[in-house]
């Protein structure tokens, strides 16, 4: 890897006619169209990975809407009536909580290291 990188600097340099100046130009050039490239890599992938967490959300919401318009809906005695209901409520509360984790997944954190005097509070009080 070492002699790959030497043999392309050594053809700027000799591209640009021994001029220093102008092989860092080109450098840098080549290190921003890098840049650029891993860039727009990063966004196409992230773009991928939201479009497939959509779709998931909605197939399984199909899904769910086909189970519950095929299950027919038989009369029961009064005592699993209000079960059925709390089930019922437990499965919407899962749903939702389902959906914010998943959007809580892409949100960024801090983490900040406990043991760093830097983020120490009890910092503040030693000052006068």
């Amino acid at each position: 890897m070492l002699w790959l990188l030497s043999v392309a600097l050594l053809v700027l340099f000799v591209r640009n006619g021994f001029n220093i100046e102008g092989t860092a130009k080109d450098v840098r050039r080549i290190i921003r169209k890098i840049g650029k490239v891993i860039r727009d890599l990063g966004r196409t992938v992230r773009q991928g990975i939201e479009e497939a967490k959509k779709e998931t959300a909605e197939t399984r919401k199909n899904a769910a809407a086909q189970e519950t318009a095929e299950t027919p809906v038989q009369p029961a005695n009064a005592a699993v009536q209000p079960e059925a209901k709390e089930n019922n409520e437990l499965l919407k509360d899962l749903e939702q909580h389902t959906n914010i984790a998943a959007m809580l997944a892409n949100v960024p954190t801090l983490d900040f290291p406990k043991d760093d005097p830097k983020y120490d509070s009890s910092r503040k009080c030693m000052y006068a």
